[in-house]
């Protein structure tokens, strides 16, 4: 829990705001605090409504007169005045907590529970200012935290639909979005519990982003597997190829000799031999050849490598 000092102590940080500072600081302070009490009202009794809370600025401030500060109906300085209607009288009065029972009726163990409401809402207001007071005092910690607020700026306002952090379905709401902005807009530091949410949202996307960012690499990896072996097997079929029309062209020589000079078979199968070359060396399309024929064709050949011929040896049984 981060609280400030004293009373002395947290108007002395709110002195430091602006003036739309205060005024959004407030708005907040004040519509969070009547809707925990109006809900605990609206609980115990139909006779009265909150109608307004009001802040006193100058709460305990011995350099203002009395018309500049806020007070109970009992006469005592208030930090916080409760507005109420008396439905039954229509009758506008201002109260402070310890004198609720007293003025509506509703009871002190309701005052109580409001009482804790407000130690959770003081604890919420102290931890902005404390936190802008810091910043005000430390240079790197502010850069820091800006660094935060305009990454997480990237990643709604300012980013494609498509890219947006889904706030539905992540920690930040749209309630907090809105408090973000207004916040945002007058220069004052979230509540430290909405960082740490944007911090854990932005952690979550940078997650989200390197695994995304991976399955891309492995999908364009396998894509290009797929893209090359359909390259290789595509060569193979085409070699596969080039060697049978060899093979037949081969066996046609053979049936007028029993010697093949191997530039006889060039030239009666330039384009394939042409095909073979772009990627063998010679010796090896003669072997190809060869092999090719001795598997597939009735003819058995030998190699002579001297003279670069194919040599008839038989025929296959």
């Amino acid at each position: 829990m981060r609280y400030v000092e004293n009373e002395e102590h947290r108007q002395s940080i709110i002195s430091m705001l602006n003036h739309k500072q205060r005024d959004v600081l407030y708005k907040y302070h004040r519509k969070t605090k009547s809707s925990i009490l109006q809900n605990e009202i609206i609980q115990k009794t139909d006779d009265w409504e909150l109608k307004n809370i009001k802040i006193g600025a100058y709460y305990r401030d011995k350099t203002k007169g009395k018309e500049e500060k806020l007070y109970c109906q009992c006469g005592a300085e208030l930090k916080y005045q409760h507005v109420l209607l008396d439905k039954r009288s229509g009758e506008i009065i201002g109260l402070g907590e310890t004198c609720f029972e007293k003025y509506t009726g509703i009871s002190k163990k309701v005052a109580q529970q409001i009482q804790m409401e407000q130690f959770s809402l003081d604890e919420w207001l102290d931890d902005i200012l404390l936190t802008f007071k810091e910043h005000k005092q430390g240079i790197e910690l502010k850069a820091q935290y800006q660094q935060t607020i305009d990454t997480f700026m990237t990643k709604t306002n300012n980013a494609p639909i498509e890219q947006r952090i889904p706030l539905k379905q992540g920690v930040i709401t749209e309630k907090d979005l809105k408090l973000f902005h207004d916040f945002k807009d007058v220069g004052l530091p979230l509540p430290t519990k909405l960082y740490n949410k944007i911090e854990q949202a932005l952690q979550s996307y940078k997650e989200k982003e390197i695994a995304e960012a991976r399955e891309k690499i492995l999908w364009e990896k396998i894509k290009s597997s797929k893209h090359l072996y359909k390259a290789q097997t595509s060569k193979k079929k085409e070699y596969r190829e080039a060697i049978a029309d060899c093979r037949i062209a081969m066996d046609k020589l053979l049936n007028k000799g029993e010697e093949i000079p191997f530039n006889t078979l060039y030239l009666r199968a330039r384009e394939p031999m042409e095909k073979l070359f772009k990627e063998f060396e010679k010796e090896k399309v003669i072997q190809l050849v060869a092999n090719s024929v001795n598997q597939y064709s009735n003819n058995k050949v030998s190699i002579d490598w001297v003279a670069k011929a194919f040599i008839r040896t038989g025929k296959k049984i």
